[in-house]
């Protein structure tokens, strides 16, 4: 198991259920639509937060117990979030799949922030 579906395993929402200011300020100034793919979500509150916007949102981590969170959390507002267990050391990056790509508070191992 993981250092983070260990640290997303409790009742409380380890960085709360409010978006991330930065990206909430943003999309109020520059409101994007379609598809939107937050990484290393962890336990969906921006992903949620781009939901409730209107976009089509899929999120991916390598934390069950954060994605288990998303989900939740995007039922309780009423919003659809797509959930997908990854490792973004073995990510398919679709070309011009994404309207938005969103990753905030992402921590990535050297190896992988140097491979990209």
């Amino acid at each position: 198991m993981n250092n983070w579906n260990t640290r997303f395993q409790t009742e409380s929402y380890v960085y709360g259920k409010d978006p991330n200011a930065f990206l909430e300020k943003f999309h109020k100034k520059i409101p994007i639509s379609g598809e939107a793919l937050a990484i290393a979500e962890g336990e969906g509150r921006n992903a949620v937060f781009l939901a409730e916007q209107g976009m089509k949102v899929t999120t991916w981590d390598f934390a069950e117990s954060g994605l288990a969170k998303t989900n939740k959390l995007a039922k309780e507002r009423g919003v659809v979030v797509l959930t997908e267990l990854v490792d973004l050391n073995e990510a398919n990056w679709s070309k011009d799949k994404w309207d938005e790509i969103v990753c905030i508070f992402g921590h990535f191992p050297t190896e992988l922030r140097k491979n990209t």
